[in-house]
C-alpha cells in the first residue's frame, strides 16, 4: 500500500489556511493556494449551482466575501445573484439573494461587505451614466432584504466599485464617478462627509479594492498622478496608495509601479498582517485580443517590499483575480502530504522511527517476563 494511502486510511483531519482567489470568468473557478508555499493548490468550486437546468447561464464571480458565520459569498454577474459556500470544503449551500435587479434590467451588483450587525451589504448601481448607486442590506443569515442602507447618490455615490467596514465601524464606499471616498455612518447609512477628497484620475480610475490594514490606515489602489510628468503615463492602476485611517490624508505610495505589481485588481490584509495582491499582467496591445494572465503577490504590511509570489509558473491558468478571501479548510493527512512543504522522505523516516521505537520497547517488555 502507497505511503500516502496509508496515511490517508487513519482518517485524520486538520483545519488549516488557505488563500481564495476568484478568477472573473464564465463559471469562474474560485482556486485554492498554499498559505506556506504559495503553491497552487486545487480549483476549490466553480460558480455554478448545481440544481440549475440551463446550460446556458454562465456564472461569473465579481466578489467573494467571507461571512461572520463562515459562509463564503459570491456575487456572480449572470444571474446577478449572491450564493454561498461552505468554506469547510467549498461545496454549494443555497442562493442568499436572488435575482438582485429583477425590476431593473440596468441595475447591476457590484461589490459585498459584511457590517458589525453580521448584515450583508450590497453595493448597486442604476447602470446609467449618472443615475448613482446606493447600498442595499439584506439579512446575513437568511438573505431577506431589509431596505436601502445608502439611499441612490447620497454624498454623490456614483459608479459603485467597492464597500466595506472600517474599524470605527462606518461605511467607506468608492466608485467610478465617485469624487473621492466617501463614508457613511455604520448605524443609520447617513453620508458623513468625503473621506478623501480626490485621488488620482477620480473621474477615469476609481479603487475596485480598499482594505484596512492592521495599522488602522486605508489602503487604495491607484494610478498616476492626472499632472505626471513621466513619459507614456497611464490612467491604469498601477500603485498602491496609504491614507491616514482618521483623517483621510495620504500618508504615502505603499506599493510603487513595477513591472511585478502589474496592474492591481483587488487587495486584501492576511491573518499574517502582510498585503496580498491580484494582479493582471497585459501581453501585447490593450484591446479585444489582448491576453491576461494573473499573478498574487505579497508584499509586507509594514514596509510594502515584496515578499513572494504565488504559483509563479501560473500552473492555475489565473487571468483575472477580481475577489480574494482566506478560509480554514479541513484537509486530510492525505493532503497535506502532497501539499506540505515536509518532504515525503520525512514523513517515511518519521513513522519508521516510530515503529522502531515501538518495536523496541515490545522486544524489551517480552524479554523481561
Amino acid at each position: 500500500m502507497p505511503f500516502s494511502r496509508l496515511l490517508s486510511s487513519f482518517s485524520v483531519f486538520f483545519s488549516r489556511q488557505y488563500l481564495l482567489v476568484a478568477n472573473l470568468g464564465d463559471k469562474g473557478p474560485v482556486l485554492r493556494y498554499d498559505m506556506g508555499s504559495g503553491k497552487f493548490v486545487d480549483t476549490f468550486f466553480t460558480v455554478e449551482r448545481p440544481d440549475s437546468q440551463d446550460d446556458t447561464i454562465a456564472a461569473a464571480p465579481y466578489d467573494l466575501q467571507k461571512s461572520p458565520d463562515g459562509w463564503l459569498h459570491v456575487l456572480t454577474l449572470n444571474p446577478r445573484e449572491v450564493w454561498r459556500y461552505r468554506e469547510s470544503n467549498g461545496s454549494f449551500g443555497s442562493v442568499v439573494v436572488p435575482d438582485l435587479e429583477r425590476k431593473d434590467n440596468w441595475r447591476q451588483a457590484f461589490c459585498l461587505a459584511f457590517g458589525p450587525d453580521g448584515n450583508l451589504y450590497v453595493g448597486s448601481d442604476n447602470g446609467i451614466f449618472g443615475a448613482g448607486s446606493e447600498v442595499l442590506r439584506f439579512d446575513g443569515k437568511t438573505g431577506a432584504p431589509l431596505g436601502m442602507f445608502v439611499p441612490t447618490k447620497s454624498g454623490g455615490l456614483d459608479g459603485g466599485n467597492c464597500i466595506l467596514f472600517g474599524p470605527d465601524g462606518h461605511l467607506y464606499a468608492a466608485g467610478d464617478e465617485t469624487t473621492g471616498i466617501l463614508r457613511f455612518n455604520g448605524m443609520t447609512g447617513a453620508f458623513m462627509g468625503v473621506f478623501v477628497p480626490e485621488y488620482p484620475h477620480r473621474s477615469q480610475l476609481n479603487p475596485r479594492s480598499l482594505a484596512f490594514g492592521p495599522d488602522g490606515h486605508l489602503y487604495a489602489i491607484a494610478g498616476a498622478p492626472p499632472q505626471s510628468n513621466i513619459p507614456g503615463a497611464s490612467n491604469e492602476p498601477d500603485r498602491i496608495l496609504r491614507y491616514h485611517g482618521s483623517t483621510g490624508a495620504l500618508l504615502d505610495e505603499f506599493v510603487s509601479p513595477s513591472a511585478e505589481l502589474g496592474r492591481p485588481i483587488a487587495i486584501i490584509f492576511g491573518p499574517d498582517g502582510n498585503l496580498y495582491v491580484g494582479a493582471t499582467h497585459v501581453v501585447g496591445e490593450h484591446g479585444a485580443g489582448s491576453i491576461y494572465t494573473g499573478r498574487i503577490r505579497v508584499y509586507s504590511g509594514t514596509t510594502g517590499s515584496l515578499l513572494a509570489t504565488f504559483d509563479p509558473s501560473n500552473q492555475a491558468n489565473l487571468d483575472y483575480p477580481i475577489s480574494l478571501a482566506f478560509a480554514r479548510v479541513t484537509v486530510s493527512v492525505r493532503d497535506i502530504i502532497f501539499i506540505s512543504r515536509i518532504p515525503k522522505w520525512m514523513w517515511a523516516l518519521a513513522l519508521g522511527l516510530i515503529l522502531g521505537i515501538t518495536a523496541g520497547r515490545v522486544n524489551n517488555r517480552v524479554e523481561q517476563r
